[in-house]
């Protein structure tokens, strides 16, 4: 066996062998793929909604027209999840204009034996102009096939050989200083397949009870939780293969755990080693389904209190100085009176660092629950960067006073210099990034620091800029997202016409 050469790509993992001497019995075209694998590919389709990138309001994969409580007011398709956070998003779709949309679907064969798992891709074109243009301009394709063994799997199209134990080994050695690994060896196993997210067909899933590397694992067992998850490549071949913790895991019904974290756990001969929690949370994680995240909150902060691990589990890093003045049951009370969502909790403790830094008592409840977190927060952060550094604020205002000399407008959009630290504040609590943190550079003049807005609602954040001699180096939306390409447009026009402003 000869390995490749070392270098910095994904190729130091990668094992290459003489091209394969059977023909392989595989699809080749779309004619191939089996009718019932087809059928299962739109069934999965039609269970899916459209986002509107603008509005956030969802639309109904079958007409394109407006969903209300999961019920499409023209053809009146009901979509079964009523969390809209829940729904799988099948396209967000510019203004409700034109797109494409990508999905991609594993199917197993199983052939004398031998397993094979394909990966299609379906590729639409969307046109939505609330009528009911629906152009679905490809049938699924067959973009890759692998072919599955107890050792690893095989990129038949490639003749790649990829060894299960090679990225177990790899992941624990590296496992110390993960911090500054761009990625882990097992994302790095995912991403031959792109970290592709994909649906399973699971109609022939007990035909693996036949193939010995797969019949202790008991992976049929999961069926139900399987439809409506999507999977990566190790959920359907590392895991179950590989790590025996799998099959422990699926009798034990915590499917989560076993499809997505079989890798993180260890069999240790009990629950409470296994688990780092006490047997007596069994039921609860049964019932939960518990996901990693919420495991590993769990073992920090034990609670029997569902509603509070699912709140809390991505951001058990902020938990710690938060539990030494709030008990969760009631901050998470407190949020549900203020109609707060769980990205808040970033606000939250923005807010509590702030009021501890101005020495506010800590143990007084209209401090801990402000009777308005948002405005709270603005105006305490506020507080403390102006105590911190009162000429701050003089000089952004100052210096933006200059900058309107910038000022856009057309007949969507408007451009304008952020004014005060308090803009500053309120733009990133809107837009949940960090340019509160530029006001010291904006202040000196750094860099500058614009805001994009639409024209008929001028307060509410659509787009941060930073401009830095004249030139746009950051340009985000919400979450730090890339801008959508119409407002890339607007912003080429205006940085063409940028003045540069130098002031003491």
């Amino acid at each position: 066996m000869e390995q490749l050469s070392f270098n910095d790509t994904f190729t130091d993992y990668v094992f290459r062998k003489p091209p394969l001497t059977k023909e392989v019995t595989c699809w080749k075209k779309y004619e191939d793929i089996p009718p019932e694998v087809i059928s299962f590919i739109d069934r999965k389709l039609s269970e899916m909604v459209i986002e509107d990138s603008s509005s956030h309001k969802l639309y109904c994969s079958n007409c394109f027209n407006l969903l209300e409580d999961g019920v499409c007011l023209n053809c009146h398709k009901e979509y079964k999840n009523l969390d809209n956070s829940k729904y799988h998003i099948e396209a967000v779709i510019d203004d409700l204009k034109i797109a494409m949309s990508v999905n991609y679907f594993y199917a197993f064969d199983i052939h004398d034996g031998e397993v094979y798992l394909y990966v299609l891709k379906n590729k639409h074109i969307f046109a939505v102009q609330f009528a009911h243009d629906n152009i679905r301009s490809n049938y699924p394709s067959i973009e890759k096939v692998y072919h599955v063994t107890k050792d690893g799997i095989t990129d038949i199209y490639e003749k790649k050989d990829y060894y299960f134990a090679d990225y177990d080994k790899e992941y624990k050695s590296l496992e110390a200083d993960e911090e500054n690994l761009p990625l882990t060896a097992m994302e790095k196993f995912d991403w031959i397949d792109d970290y592709k997210d994909a649906f399973l067909y699971l109609d022939n899933l007990e035909d693996l009870k036949q193939v010995p590397f797969y019949k202790y694992s008991y992976i049929w067992e999961g069926k139900d939780f399987l439809d409506s998850s999507m999977l990566h490549l190790s959920s359907l071949t590392c895991y179950p293969i590989y790590y025996r913790t799998f099959e422990y895991l699926i009798k034990m019904k915590l499917y989560n755990l076993a499809f997505h974290a079989s890798n993180l756990i260890a069999y240790k001969g009990n629950f409470k080693d296994t688990f780092g929690v006490e047997k007596k949370y069994y039921p609860l994680m049964k019932e939960m389904d518990i996901t990693y995240a919420q495991l590993d909150f769990l073992r920090k902060f034990p609670t029997f209190n569902k509603d509070v691990i699912r709140f809390f589990d991505q951001n058990d890093y902020l938990m710690d100085d938060l539990s030494r003045y709030v008990s969760f049951e009631k901050l998470k009370d407190y949020f549900d009176e203020q109609n707060l969502r769980k990205d808040n909790l970033f606000e939250y403790c923005d807010y509590i660092d702030a009021a501890e830094t101005l020495g506010m008592n800590m143990h007084d409840k209209r401090v801990l629950f402000p009777s308005n977190l948002l405005e709270a927060h603005d105006q305490t952060l506020a507080k403390k960067i102006a105590d911190k550094s009162p000429e701050i604020d003089e000089k952004i205002k100052k210096l933006s006073s200059f900058l309107t000399v910038n000022n856009f407008e057309d007949d969507k959009y408007v451009i304008f210099p952020a004014k005060s630290v308090q803009d500053l504040i309120d733009e990133s609590r809107q837009m949940s990034n960090c340019v509160r943190t530029y006001a010291k550079q904006y202040s000196d003049n750094i860099c500058q620091i614009y805001f994009m807005r639409l024209k008929e609602s001028p307060q509410k954040s659509l787009v941060t800029i930073e401009v830095r001699n004249g030139k746009i180096v950051q340009a985000r939306s919400k979450f730090n997202n890339d801008v959508l390409e119409n407002e890339k447009k607007v912003l080429t026009i205006w940085e063409r016409q940028l003045l540069p402003i130098m002031i003491e």
